[in-house]
């Protein structure tokens, strides 16, 4: 059983063991720890990761699979934080103002698919930050202020483009 866990915080790896928490937390190199536990033998309890945790960290470049997961985390977390700030305002303008808004819509075309994911899942406002990464809206005029109907036009243009 893998009891070590891998975080990563403002560019900064820290080896957690879940089951042990005295033994841990320690830097280490990402590349290295992720290196260690794909390319490891199945018995990965008795490893020992001790070795990694030794060696200075080296510039890297994180993984995709990482990258990806980063990218999630901060989007949940701007998105958490807009949604409890804004839940209460009907004004679409005042709600794309917000800082983690603006933070969000400022990542670009990257975060697309975990717009568009979101809007499937809660229905949020998201159609200002569609059109500024965009460029476009799939809204037809008369579906304007139709919620149900703006989410289903841009739900099937991310569908279309391979974005869900």
């Amino acid at each position: 059983m893998v009891t070590d866990t891998l975080s990563i915080l403002d560019g900064n790896a820290t080896a957690v063991n879940t089951m042990n928490p005295n033994i841990y937390p320690h830097q280490v190199d990402p590349e290295a720890w992720i290196e260690f536990y794909i390319g490891a033998s199945p018995n990965v309890a008795e490893a020992n990761i001790s070795e990694f945790s030794h060696r200075p960290a080296k510039p890297h470049t994180l993984p995709s699979e990482i990258e990806d997961f980063v990218a999630e985390l901060e989007f949940n977390f701007l998105t958490n934080g807009w949604k409890k700030d804004t839940w209460y305002m009907s004004s679409p303008i005042a709600i794309a103002e917000h800082p983690s808004y603006q933070a969000i819509v400022g990542k670009g075309q990257s975060v697309l698919p975990m717009i568009l994911r979101d809007l499937e899942d809660s229905r949020a406002q998201w159609f200002v930050a569609l059109r500024q990464i965009t460029g476009e809206s799939p809204v037809q005029p008369e579906e304007r202020g139709n919620i149900d109907a703006m989410t289903s036009a841009w739900l099937a243009w991310g569908k279309e483009r391979q974005y869900i």
